[in-house]
């Protein structure tokens, strides 16, 4: 199974999620090329989820569920080392359009963190148990799925002016 596929912001490279039964990987494809075999990226030790580009082309933003609890991390793509994002427990995250916030889901509520210092807030506050978070292009709003209003809606949320 191939699935959760982020086209790259500055060429025709496609990441996605292989799935071979439990295992998890990224792989890593161009797609302007037909004779092109996939990659893969990174392998299933990290259970590998939620691929997103950063908007340098560079690296792989992706949620890690090879410990108890999930990480959110980042995949150089230059020299394959993998840091976590913040604390652990968060997940399903996109990076902001110009790579220095991530919006994070983490115990039920939308996270923001602050990548060049580490700097992380709550966005919300009422156990909707948010999904699916995504910046705006301009980078001042976040959408996402919530069920606040009973059943799962989409919700925009304007980010604080002190990010």
């Amino acid at each position: 199974s191939e699935w959760m596929p982020a086209f790259s912001p500055l060429d025709q490279r496609l990441v996605y999620v292989s799935k071979n039964g439990r295992r998890l990987c990224l792989e890593l494809i161009e797609t302007d090329n037909p004779e092109a075999e996939p990659v893969e990226i990174l392998g299933p030790g990290q259970q590998p989820m939620f691929p997103r580009w950063f908007p340098d082309g560079q690296s792989i933003l992706f949620t890690s569920y090879s410990d108890t609890l999930p990480a959110v991390c980042r995949l150089s793509l230059q020299s394959g080392a993998v840091d976590r994002i913040g604390r652990l427990g968060a997940e399903d995250a996109d990076i902001s359009p110009d790579g220095k916030l991530v919006v994070m889901v983490r115990q039920g509520e939308l996270w923001l963190h602050r990548l060049s210092d580490g700097y992380e807030r709550p966005l919300t506050q009422d156990r909707a148990e948010p999904l699916s978070p995504c910046f705006s292009p301009d980078g001042n709003q976040v959408i996402y799925a919530s069920t606040r209003s009973g059943n799962y809606d989409l919700w925009l949320l304007d980010l604080p002016v002190d990010k």
